[in-house]
């Protein structure tokens, strides 16, 4: 840590940087949040454990 108020450069990068970053998390996890509320949760095949497949493998027709 600096020894004194006046050594202190700030930071590196900026904050422009440090908010394009949290831009950057928080329109992933809106895109998420979105494709959760659209689509719902994952199906998750408890049979296919044993199988090493966790996800519904089969295709519905009507989402294509």
């Amino acid at each position: 840590m600096a020894d004194s108020e006046e050594d202190y450069i700030g930071n590196m990068w900026g904050w422009k940087v440090s908010f394009a970053g949290l831009f950057l998390i928080l329109l992933l996890l809106g895109m998420a949040g979105y494709n959760y509320y659209v689509n719902g949760p994952s199906e998750i095949d408890y049979d296919a454990l044993e199988e090493g497949s966790l996800f519904k493998t089969e295709i519905n027709r009507d989402s294509i």
